[in-house]
């Protein structure tokens, strides 16, 4: 029954989501807190539109992660507010407008890749 499912809904059912054509699972919900499945050494920013500190994604993390190699970014799953986590070390801001978690995950994908030099 769970794999006919929609992703979501399959995700409240059974606390997972598989691949349709395997076992694999893609998404699983983890238990609190999330912090023991992070390195202990990487580096966690949260993000907000309120934060007061603004800056160019692709220059903080060019500045930030050029020699470290652990990176964890706390991004809302909504548009307005922010997430209340207390274990971030930073907080920052990449735009001064309100971004939908797409578009924020979207561009600290793109700044890691211009850092890596993916092409």
């Amino acid at each position: 029954m769970a794999a006919n499912l929609v992703p979501p809904v399959q995700l409240l059912y059974t606390m997972n989501v598989r691949a349709t054509n395997g076992p694999e699972k893609l998404l699983a919900v983890i238990k609190n807190p999330v912090t023991q499945y992070m390195p202990y050494d990487c580096r966690k920013i949260g993000t907000s539109v309120n934060a007061k500190a603004l800056v160019q994604i692709d220059d903080f993390v060019r500045e930030q992660f050029a020699t470290q190699d652990h990176a964890v970014f706390v991004i809302g799953a909504m548009a307005h507010g922010k997430v209340n986590a207390d274990y971030v070390d930073t907080e920052i801001a990449f735009s001064e407008y309100p971004l939908s978690a797409a578009i924020a995950c979207a561009k600290v994908v793109f700044a890691f890749e211009k850092l890596w030099g993916v092409i």
